[in-house]
């Protein structure tokens, strides 16, 4: 989130400084990120069936060649498939770099995917 000042006042009056409150596209990628990974997991506690618990990921696009910006990604790890992606500022100049994006996203929510299966086993073992 980024925190700006804001002067108000009319005429010669003195002037008050009002933070404004605006989210930067960094922030948004991974807050959305958690919102899809929180979203999955209170499906999975809810009983619903799923063929797979979403993982939301963050992606910085600046490790590959001549991208910038953060992508966002929900993917389902076991099927190996993205089911959306955000990237308010990315930008894209090599569609390999974007083949690696996705790529790395979907690894990295498998091994995350891994971590979460293990803690829901747990979970239903403490419930029984």
């Amino acid at each position: 989130m980024i925190i700006q000042g804001r002067s108000i006042g009319k005429g010669g009056r003195t002037a008050q400084m009002q933070p404004e409150l605006r989210w930067s596209d960094d922030h948004l990628a991974a807050c959305l990120a958690c919102a899809v990974t929180g979203a999955g997991l209170a499906l999975a506690d809810s009983g619903a069936q799923l063929y797979d618990i979403p993982v939301g990921v963050v992606v910085d696009m600046t490790k590959f060649e001549r991208s910038s910006g953060r992508l966002c990604a929900a993917v389902l790890p076991q099927l190996q498939q993205i089911a959306m992606l955000y990237g308010g500022d990315v930008q894209v100049k090599n569609p390999e770099a974007f083949r690696q994006a996705l790529s790395q996203a979907i690894q990295t929510a498998s091994l995350m995917a891994a971590t979460i299966k293990q803690c829901i086993q747990a979970q239903l073992e403490n419930r029984m």
